[in-house]
């Protein structure tokens, strides 16, 4: 149970802007309450669902060898992964160009993280596209 309120604390934390927490609750509780009435299904769940789509297993570590400094693929905790989810869902509301108020727009993405849709699934990509690049790094050691 109380887990669940971390994640909220997380998301209402990531959604300030300038310092207006009290605008980041209203945010917040209006994209639940959007998600209710549009699906009418428990926002709780699609949320959970949603962060369970994108959260990343593997992230990228910062190794010294030989007096260079390089990438390598390592596992991530599951808080770091679920921070890393909470921002790409953030990120893709903002990046949605609909003319539509904030709350809406991240009603819509979580919901379509559910689905491993939206523009928050884009970021997941390129996140797991940047690991491949560096993956070359492990194969020399």
């Amino acid at each position: 149970m109380k887990k669940k309120f971390i994640i909220y604390e997380k998301l209402i934390n990531l959604l300030i802007k300038c310092g207006k927490k009290k605008k980041a609750l209203n945010i917040f509780f209006s994209a639940f309450k959007f998600i209710k009435i549009k699906t009418r299904k428990n926002p709780n769940l699609i949320l959970k669902i949603a962060i369970k789509n994108l959260k990343p297993a593997i992230g990228m570590r910062k190794v010294y060898i030989a007096g260079q400094s390089k990438l390598m693929p390592a596992l991530i905790s599951k808080i770091i992964a679920i921070k890393l989810a909470l921002k790409w869902l953030i990120k893709g509301a903002r990046d949605r160009l609909q003319n539509k108020p904030f709350f809406e727009k991240l009603a819509i993405e979580i919901y379509e993280a559910s689905f491993d849709k939206g523009y928050s699934n884009k970021y997941k990509k390129q996140w797991y596209l940047s690991i491949l690049k560096n993956r070359s790094n492990t194969a020399n050691e």
